[in-house]
């Protein structure tokens, strides 16, 4: 009996040793599959990094693709998020925020990890290196920049790469009389000219490619006409004008390869300009620089701006004559979100092709006094966000904003509701022939107005004016062609005369009020208006 007690003991043991020694082979095993660095956290390790390397792949072939019809077309390497809105690369993946990922919704690679990556070809293929952040990276001397290599001893020398793309065509370089300095020339086929202040020297070229040095550049013209495109190799060590503005315009600028000097009252001019894109870092330099002025005049290839482009310039007070460009379809929201010491901005997005206005543009320019031009003549602008102003409290004059911007039927009733510094509109809706109503309410807080002038000039579209439009502003002491034109108008209302006549009594000169409605023939009491309102 006690024999078969102990075998049974040790049976049992046997049974219980035997099934720890599996358990423990059981947990190695699943540790081997399913641990961390188990057969299928490695499978799926292995899948994502295979997506990961065909993205990549995609991205780059895709680039590549867009770098070589540049190159065929004579134009400049494009810039590499372009590579992500191809045909091949979107059948693929799409891009959503700042991530990028599979038809199914999966995440693969951060958006700038990949466009990193893609930088490095630009790298290769001779463009500006670019940070992790977007910034712009100094190259080594020598350096090489679109097939051009710069020894450092030309490191003070303004260099151009100027393509003449047609036979014997003359090139003008002007130095001006404000500059102070005579510059060398180098006109790329061994000769060498120097041109003194209020002096200019015509260069002749044949067709093909001229690298130009200019050493002292100053303020100065590089008038080049039609059929010319000019890239910017290199700025140099500018001679700047003291106490003043330095300019200097370049026309038909197709590509830039560094950023603007730092000083900042340099104004480059770029008119006329083949670029399709704008560098981000264009102005990263210029952290002081209180103006930013004739920025891309006509350059009509211009289809977007770079939403971080005035990042830097957090000084900035003035913002003149910028992006007049009929390609430009659309404005970046955050364009001026850096820019809280902006007091002025004069002829921005005029003439543009751009169809719908932020209603944030200008939510962070809170020091914004006058604002001008803005908008002139958009004509594919349909409607005017409410809040476009909301935060320009310190807002007291506004000329032109949307003159002639003639797709526009209606004015929100509140456009100008916290604006209660304004004193001068003038040219605000002028030529706004699709605009067929005004609200009444449009000028009621606006109680420290002293001059309206031009502002419904010429809305053909109108039939008829509020009877309390003017009814809060009693501080006006100018007038001037408010309604001339309106054709279309079928009645005056009498508190509108009755405006008018009050304007007329508290202005210290006759020509502060007139032609007030000057040619609104249809209105039924035209005929009887005072002769100073016709």
């Amino acid at each position: 009996m006690k024999k078969r007690k102990k075998k049974n003991a040790i049976t049992l043991l046997a049974l219980v040793i035997t099934i720890v020694i599996m358990l423990l082979l059981a947990g190695v095993a699943i540790q081997m599959i399913m641990g961390e660095n188990g057969l299928i956290a490695k499978s799926v390790q292995a899948q994502k990094e295979q997506a990961k390397a065909e993205l990549y792949d995609t991205a780059k072939l895709s680039y590549m693709s867009l770098n070589a019809k540049a190159l065929e077309n004579g134009q400049s390497s494009p810039q590499t998020e372009l590579a992500l809105s191809t045909t091949e690369f979107t059948n693929k993946y799409n891009v959503v925020g700042d991530d990028i990922t599979d038809k199914k919704g999966t995440v693969i690679e951060s958006k700038l990890k990949l466009i990193n990556e893609l930088n490095e070809l630009r790298v290769i293929s001779e463009e500006p290196e670019i940070s992790m952040k977007g910034e712009y990276i100094e190259r080594p001397w020598p350096k090489k920049v679109s097939g051009v290599t710069i020894p450092e001893e030309d490191k003070d020398k303004m260099i151009l790469k100027i393509k003449i793309l047609k036979d014997n065509k003359k090139i003008e370089i002007m130095n001006s009389y404000m500059s102070t300095v005579t510059c060398t020339v180098e006109y790329g086929n061994g000769k060498e000219k120097k041109i003194s202040p209020m002096m200019s020297e015509e260069l002749e070229y044949n067709k093909g490619e001229h690298i130009v040095k200019i050493e002292k550049p100053s303020e100065m013209f590089i008038n080049t006409g039609d059929d010319v495109e000019v890239e910017i190799l290199q700025w140099g060590k500018i001679e700047y004008i003291e106490d003043g503005s330095t300019n200097i315009h370049i026309e038909n600028v197709s590509a830039i390869y560094e950023p603007e000097p730092e000083r900042g009252r340099l104004i480059v001019h770029f008119r006329n300009g083949k670029m399709s894109q704008i560098p981000e870092w264009l102005y990263s330099k210029k952290i002081d620089s209180e103006y930013l002025e004739d920025q891309f005049e006509n350059c009509n290839n211009l289809t977007q701006i770079p939403e971080n482009l005035f990042k830097h310039n957090t000084n900035v007070e003035i913002i003149s004559v910028a992006f007049m460009c009929e390609g430009l379809t659309s404005i970046p929201e955050n364009l001026f979100k850096y820019n809280l010491k902006l007091k002025q901005m004069s002829v921005t997005f005029s003439t543009s092709s751009v169809a719908q206005i932020p209603e944030n543009l200008f939510k962070y320019n809170t020091e914004l006094e006058i604002i001008s031009g803005t908008f002139l003549t958009c004509r594919s602008i349909t409607s005017i966000p409410e809040n476009l102003f909301k935060y320009n409290l310190k807002l007291k004059q506004i000329y032109d904003i949307f003159a002639g911007c003639s797709s526009i039927t209606s004015i929100p009733e509140n456009l100008f509701k916290h604006n209660t510094e304004l004193e001068e509109i003038r040219n605000a809706f002028f030529m706004c022939t699709g605009l067929t109503s005004i609200p009444e309410n449009l000028f009621k807080y606006n109680t420290k107005l002293k001059s309206f002038e031009f502002v419904f000039k010429n809305c053909t579209g109108l039939t008829s004016i509020p009877e309390n439009l003017f009814k809060y502003n009693n501080n006006v002491k100018e007038a001037q062609r408010l309604f001339e034109g309106c054709e279309n108008i079928n009645d005056i209302p009498e508190k509108i005369i009755e405006f008018a006549n009050k304007v007329k009594e508290r202005t210290e000169s006759p020509i502060n009020i007139y032609h007030i409605f000057a040619g609104c023939t249809s209105a039924s009491n035209y005929s009887s208006l005072p002769a100073y309102m016709k």
